[in-house]
């Protein structure tokens, strides 16, 4: 009864929180906040480790952030 009514609504209240994330990364990589973008796409993946966008973003970020390391080293 009531607990599944409950259930349904915290499961689409964490479908809108990771859609809200999702949304938030892609604007923050467009900003060019890269450890911001990696921190917010690590949100979404706690809550829903397969998601494929948050993944994506993760492993963009962290090419970003790799690249833009061995440059500052290479200067």
């Amino acid at each position: 009864g009531n607990d599944v009514g409950i259930e349904e609504e915290e499961e689409e209240v964490r479908e809108y929180r990771v859609k809200c994330l999702n949304n938030l990364a892609a604007a923050q990589l467009k900003l060019e906040q890269f450890d911001e973008a990696l921190h917010t796409s690590r949100d979404v993946l706690t809550l829903q480790p397969n998601n494929v966008k948050a993944l994506f973003r993760t492993g963009k970020v962290r090419v970003v952030l790799s690249l833009r390391d061995t440059i500052k080293h290479l200067t």
